[in-house]
């Protein structure tokens, strides 16, 4: 009875082993699977079920980069500076005569807005003209004449400009007088 119970025992134990082996096998199929998986999504990112769909009302922020061109475009519109107005003086005749008119011209922007302000070399401002602003016209220019004094070896005449959209101007002239 000993050797049918060894031998009842040995087929127990072989199929012990076996149903041991099988198991042992199906549970590192299943472990090899799951790292192979756990390596893909590694290397080739989250899964479609591992998105998440932003909600309508979320806020998209730009990448950084993006977000840097931005301000910096901002900030160069804050230092854009308007141009200066240009404005450009002229004396007919180009030296003075005592006693006879003479002629400013302006060269400047149609619609632009000078004043004029002179000066003889004595100190004393000419009663003849007109100091009011002008607008210069389609060609962009402004004139004054005035009747040269009697006195001073010069004038020094200063015009100021304006124009929306355009920094001011001031630009200045020494006209010689001679007799």
């Amino acid at each position: 009875m000993s050797s049918s119970r060894n031998g009842g025992n040995s087929l127990q134990r072989a199929l012990l082993l076996g149903l041991g082996l099988g198991l042992g096998v199906v549970v590192g199929v299943i472990l090899y699977q799951e790292l192979k998986r756990r390596q893909e999504e590694e290397t080739s990112g989250p899964t479609e079920k591992a998105l998440i769909r932003p909600p309508a009302q979320a806020i998209t922020i730009p990448p950084p980069s993006r977000t840097r061109e931005i301000a910096l475009k901002r900030e160069e519109r804050r230092d854009i500076q308007p141009a200066v107005l240009p404005l450009s003086i002229e004396a007919l005749p180009a030296k003075f005569r005592r006693g006879e008119p003479g002629t400013i011209r302006v060269r400047t922007l149609p619609d632009a807005t000078c004043a004029i302000e002179a000066v003889y070399s004595t100190g004393r401002r000419p009663t003849g003209l007109d100091t009011g602003p002008i607008t210069a016209g389609e060609n962009g220019e402004c004139e004054w004449t005035w009747g040269i004094g009697t006195s001073g070896t010069y004038v020094d005449v200063t015009i100021q400009g304006w124009l929306e959209g355009y920094e001011n101007a001031e630009e200045t002239l020494r006209v010689p007088i001679s007799d």
